[in-house]
Order: C-alpha cells, then sequence, then structure tokens
C-alpha cells in the first residue's frame, strides 16, 4: 500500500488565535495545549493540530540545524528553511504550510466565515474535474486551502 498522510500540522504565529479561527470555520474542537504550546485538533481525521510556527530567521530564538547520515551536526545548514524572497516573516511562514487542503460540509459559508474572521479567500470558481479549490490565509496569514470534491 502506498504511504498515506497520518497526521498534518497547521504551523501559526499564534496558536489561541488559530483556534478560535478554524474553530469557527471549520467546526473544530481542540486538545488542551501541549508542553510545545500545540493543539491537537479532536475527531480529526486523519489526525492533525496546530503548532507555534518557527521564529522568523533573523531571530535570535530560530535556530535550525541539520543532522547527516554519519551523525555530524551542521548549525548553519538551512535546506529546511523556505526559499528566500521578498516578504515579511509571515510570507516565510505560509510557505511551509502550502498542500494543506481542507474539505468544508458547505464551502460557501466556509469561505464567507473565513473573510468574515479577517482571512481572505481566493475562491477560484466553479472548478474542474476534481472540485472547487480555494486557496486561503487564516488572520495571521496561515496558509490553507479549502476543497469541495466534484460531484460524481
Amino acid at each position: 500500500m502506498p504511504a498515506q498522510l497520518s497526521y498534518w500540522t497547521l504551523a501559526v504565529t499564534d496558536v489561541d488565535r488559530a483556534v478560535e479561527f478554524f474553530g469557527a470555520v471549520m467546526g473544530w474542537t481542540f486538545s488542551e495545549p501541549g508542553s510545545a504550546g500545540g493543539r491537537h485538533v479532536l475527531e480529526s481525521d486523519p489526525w492533525g493540530g496546530l503548532a507555534p510556527a518557527l521564529p522568523p530567521r533573523d531571530s535570535e530564538e530560530h535556530h535550525l540545524f541539520a543532522v547527516g547520515v554519519d551523525g555530524t551536526v551542521d548549525e548553519e545548514d538551512d535546506r529546511s528553511a523556505p526559499s528566500s524572497s521578498p516578504g515579511t516573516a509571515e510570507t516565510a511562514t505560509t510557505r511551509r504550510n502550502n498542500g494543506l487542503a481542507f474539505q468544508a460540509d458547505d464551502l460557501d459559508a466556509a469561505i464567507a466565515k473565513v473573510r468574515e474572521l479577517g482571512g481572505t479567500a481566493q475562491d477560484t470558481g466553479e472548478g474542474g474535474d476534481y472540485g472547487r479549490w480555494v486557496e486561503c490565509t487564516d488572520d495571521q496569514g496561515t496558509a490553507f486551502a479549502l476543497f469541495a470534491r466534484a460531484e460524481a
């Protein structure tokens, strides 16, 4: 069997704000905060959650490193960092999250709720053979998408 998604994490700037935003848009309920400040989405399939995003690259709190196959540590490694391009730290955070799409029971209502709560939703219209895809950001600039499968 090919590998399947078993857990997803949406990195956000402020977990508490994200709990309010995504709870309202998606109808999610959340666990209590974990030791690292993240929150699991309860009754999610596959399992998933919200996690604090990495601090900006130029922050003293940001520390990336890589461990080589020989066990050596390269503290200057930046392979896991987002590609550098014009923008803010928030732009870098959203690029790490591209590809997450959530299916809403009522796509139009979810789009309206995203906008009502200060997020953005770029509706692509009726969609193609597979369904309707809407690129969104939450009120913190975290990228995600809403999706509705095409009727069979």
